[in-house]
């Protein structure tokens, strides 16, 4: 079995996507990230620090309010450390939530990651796919976070393809 590496992926992608790999780099609207390829549109939290409970810094609008859309074909989600975490002990755990409303005033939690303690670059919260049961407008993370002094930063959303097999 060959593996694919960044450099299939952008050339996979190009070739499903019409254009030449240049013009795929070249596209301010993708990036690569640990090997990744994220659309900053669906971004939910790019380069976020974070020193205390808090929400993504973006949203994503799903459309059409009472669709599952964790439901069919697997869609990736990440939230990646890009620096190591700081502080005396620092833990953090990502909520994923949905609501129908852009204040997420009645907020509905559909995954939750396992508690990640002393993050380093590249580690990754234990979220895979966007979840059944996903089926409000808007999707968001919030980040729960304990130890003394925490400090983080992550970069999250939904991504081409998950680098890590499910349920790792």
């Amino acid at each position: 079995m060959k593996s694919i590496n960044s450099k299939n992926k952008l050339e996979t992608l190009a070739r499903v996507s019409g254009v030449s790999v240049l013009e795929l780099i070249q596209n301010p609207v993708l990036r690569l990230s640990g090997g990744m390829i994220l659309d900053e549109q669906n971004l939910l939290s790019d380069d976020q620090a974070i020193t205390v409970d808090v929400v993504s810094t973006n949203y994503i609008d799903l459309g059409a309010v009472g669709r599952d859309i964790g439901k069919g074909v697997p869609i990736p989600i990440i939230v990646q450390h890009v620096v190591d975490a700081g502080g005396t002990s620092p833990t953090m755990i990502a909520i994923l939530e949905v609501d129908d409303n852009t204040s997420f005033s009645s907020a509905k939690e559909v995954d939750r990651s396992t508690l990640l303690a002393d993050a380093v670059a590249g580690d990754k919260q234990s979220l895979q796919y966007i979840p059944e049961g996903t089926d409000e407008r808007y999707l968001r993370i919030s980040y729960d976070v304990s130890g003394t002094t925490p400090t983080h930063t992550v970069t999250a959303g939904i991504v081409l393809g998950a680098d890590q097999p499910h349920g790792f």
